[in-house]
């Protein structure tokens, strides 16, 4: 059995990778060194790995890999305004 850093779990997750949105039900993920090393059902995923760190998320979907890029168009659209020279027509 090889340890790992981290192994999360739920009910639902959703890779979308694949068919539709890569839809796995029962199943877990392993997180060694920052990454990513394998998503499989939870059964084979707790056979093969172990950690000091598993957190089952009985009741929440995972989205793994899903950054965050949002931005404020405000702060945004003044920075542009800023760093822009004057256009003179």
């Amino acid at each position: 059995m090889k340890s790992v850093d981290m192994i999360l779990s739920a009910p639902h997750i959703y890779t979308m990778e694949g068919d539709g949105v890569g839809y796995l039900g029962h199943a877990a993920i392993v997180v060694d060194r920052g990454a990513i090393v394998a998503l499989d059902d939870q059964d084979v995923i707790f056979s093969e790995y172990k950690s000091e760190r598993c957190i089952k998320m009985e009741h929440h979907a995972i989205l793994p890999g899903f950054i965050d890029a949002h931005m404020h168009t405000d702060i945004g659209l003044s920075l542009i305004h800023i760093s822009e020279p004057t256009r003179q027509a």
